[in-house]
């Protein structure tokens, strides 16, 4: 009896989130990048798994070709998890359109050119003991150097 209420009242509360128009925007955008998900994800593997001559299969005496599709995969990676962000943005910015009753491209511009304006413009990239200020940029975490 007890987690019958427990159920019900979570059911409730899922219910309340799953109609947030602001999180079902979220939620419906990122269905729609679910490809460009998946495509970069795969570039990685055979990127990192197949066509490096360091750890991959291109190691292996004989394929060593292998190395000459790396720079294929890359560009796949680039394009699609590099600016996963922007086409995040601009879905989002479609899908709460979408919801306030605004058809075409308009609010995904909007929101791509909100985003824009407050992404830091200038970057600290730290060589050692030397820091280096880049400006008019997208400044973007560098994790791995």
């Amino acid at each position: 009896m007890k987690s019958n209420k427990v159920i019900d009242k979570l059911n409730q509360f899922a219910l309340l989130v799953n109609n947030n128009k602001y999180i079902s925007a979220v939620k419906d955008s990122f269905y729609s990048l679910i490809p460009i998900i998946i495509t970069g994800a795969f570039a990685t593997l055979f990127s990192s798994m197949v066509f490096d001559n360091q750890n991959g299969l291109a190691k292996i005496n004989g394929l060593g070709w292998l190395t000459e599709l790396k720079p294929i995969s890359d560009a796949i990676n680039y394009a699609t998890l590099s600016f996963f962000t922007i086409y995040a943005v601009f879905l989002i910015g479609i899908e709460m359109g979408k919801r306030n009753k605004i058809t075409g491209n308009f609010p995904g511009i909007i929101a791509l050119m909100s985003y824009v304006a407050v992404n830091p413009s200038i970057f600290n990239f730290v060589d050692g003991k030397k820091t280096i200020l880049v400006e008019n940029v997208f400044a973007k975490l560098l994790l791995c150097q």
